[in-house]
């Protein structure tokens, strides 16, 4: 069995470099975050048909989905005629463009700004989405499932697109 040498032609041509590395994002993780994006959008954009139109919203048998979709704090500014959930597919839209755009041909540099992009709108979401979240346990004592639905999204896509820009960041500083 033969083993090639780090000095030979072939392991200089398969070697990479940490620069190389810093430039490239995992597209795997981009087509999760798409997806889950997508998943979100439909959530959000449940909910703000719901908030806009007198109809029951399917919650189960907790009913906090009412209490919460009828509660001041279901728009923002509170009490003002914006839904949350209008900037929750505002959100969304935006993750879901700024991930697609990732899929077109690769520029590191653009490629690290989109990630950047993600990371900066998914973790501004999960902030939000946090403080609606204890508005609904602490001032409304009231759980909307699709709120929490929505949370968990955010969360993970904040947790992946910031890792992902972690990762690139350090990467790039060790390459430099």
């Amino acid at each position: 069995m033969s083993t090639i040498s780090p000095l030979s032609p072939i392991a200089a041509k398969t070697q990479t470099t940490p620069a190389a590395v810093a430039d490239s994002a995992n597209p795997l993780l981009n087509r999760v975050v798409f997806i889950l994006s997508l998943v979100g959008l439909m959530i959000a954009g449940a909910l703000w048909y719901w908030h806009a139109n007198p109809v029951d919203i399917p919650c189960g048998a907790s009913g906090g989905c009412e209490t919460v979709a009828q509660s001041r704090y279901a728009s923002f500014p509170p009490g003002s005629r914006y839904p949350v959930a209008m900037y929750g597919v505002l959100g969304y839209l935006a993750i879901v463009a700024l991930a697609f755009l990732r899929t077109l041909p690769r520029s590191p540099t653009r490629d690290r700004g989109l990630v950047s992009g993600v990371a900066l709108v998914s973790v501004l979401g999960t902030l939000i989405s946090l403080q609606l979240t204890y508005v609904e346990l602490f001032v409304l004592h009231a759980i909307c499932r699709w709120c929490i639905a929505s949370q968990v999204l955010i969360l993970t896509i904040a947790l992946i697109s910031g890792g992902e820009w972690l990762r690139l960041l350090g990467l790039r500083r060790h390459a430099t």
